[in-house]
């Protein structure tokens, strides 16, 4: 049996057509749907077996009807950067003739993305995100990732928006290393991210002008402490250092040293790990590849605990703009560029 989905966008009806996309979407590991895009309207065309109920077909949230419409819209806002106003959903069913046996027309559609636009940096490049339209566990979590990067690329609040980023790093993260705790997850994409830093060129580069001063702007003492509450974390204090080569992180460093100097003393540990420094700092080397884990994975993990386990009043409930608002907005803008790469470069994972 044939079914068919239009969604229909609102037009003018002067513009040229445009076409985005014509080829298969899969619906499992073995069929696809015909998917034709356009700036008119998604066409879906799609062969079942068996008769299905078409309200329950675009209504229910888990048909694959459902699932294959969310895919192409995601694929559709991210690869040109704008979902237009969506005016009716149509679903058809026909017979091996073509002729039309029954239709529902959808009367409430909810627009997404609310006429929200993506910056001409973050489009992402429609070849590469073709595999959004196969039907595997990298699909399943590039659709999740995409959904929730696209919303938080596109919301109002700064603290909703690091919320949405983070679940698309998660679901990202989670894929990629194939682990079961989030320790090791976390310790496999940082060096994911090192080993292959010519992928997130344009990340690394938000860090080429960064100075110690610029990077000790963050809540160094908060986190450190938070971090290594009590002396049986020293050890893993002073391993944390010694990850980092980056002058300017050992810089800052070297300033937040005496937040622990005393658990470090008592545990033999303070001269090796201010000898490392201070040799690190002689060297002068840069790691933009460093920096940018370090506020993707480490500090970003402490502002999700903090914020979104409810350990700390919600940041953006005030009436004026804040530094922890501003500091968050800065996280952001980090993570939506990282991420555009890192959704990009799915076919190294």
């Amino acid at each position: 049996m044939l079914y068919v989905i239009k969604i229909s966008f609102h037009t003018n009806g002067e513009e040229e057509v445009v076409e985005y996309y014509n080829g298969n979407c899969s619906y499992n590991e073995s069929s696809s749907d015909k998917f034709l895009m356009s700036n008119y309207s998604i066409t879906l065309s799609c062969n079942r077996k068996g008769d299905r109920d078409l309200e329950d077909a675009i209504n229910n949230f888990n048909s694959t009807f459902n699932k294959q419409i969310t895919k192409v819209i995601a694929y559709l806002v991210g690869t040109i950067g704008i979902l237009p106003e969506i005016n009716k959903i149509v679903i058809s069913k026909h017979d091996k003739n073509n002729e039309i046996l029954d239709e529902f027309i959808a009367e409430k559609v909810i627009q997404p993305l609310e006429g929200h636009k993506l910056s001409e940096e973050l489009i992402l490049d429609k070849d590469k995100m073709i595999s959004l339209l196969n039907e595997d566990d990298k699909s399943r979590s590039l659709l999740i990732a995409t959904t929730y990067w696209l919303k938080g690329v596109t919301a109002d609040l700064a603290g909703d928006s690091f919320d949405k980023l983070w679940k698309s790093f998660n679901t990202l993260y989670s894929y990629i290393s194939k682990k079961d705790h989030e320790f090791d997850k976390l310790v496999f994409i940082k060096g994911f991210i090192w080993d292959k830093k010519e992928l997130f060129s344009k990340s690394c580069e938000i860090f080429e002008e960064y100075t110690k001063e610029k990077i000790r702007e963050l809540r160094w003492r908060e986190m450190i402490l938070n971090d290594y509450e009590t002396k049986k974390q020293t050890k893993a204090f002073a391993e944390f250092i010694k990850r980092y080569d980056d002058y300017r992180l050992n810089e800052v460093f070297k300033e937040i040293l005496p937040y622990r100097k005393k658990f470090l003393e008592e545990e033999g540990l303070y001269d090796e790990v201010l000898n490392i420094i201070e040799e690190r700092i002689q060297l002068k080397q840069k790691h933009n590849e460093q920096i940018l884990t370090f506020h993707i994975v480490k500090y970003a993990y402490f502002l999700r605990n903090k914020y979104f386990h409810a350990e700390k009043l919600d940041s953006t409930f005030y009436l004026i703009k804040n530094n922890e608002i501003k500091e968050l907005k800065s996280i952001n803008y980090i993570f939506s560029t990282f991420l555009k790469e890192l959704l990009e470069c799915n076919s190294k994972y």
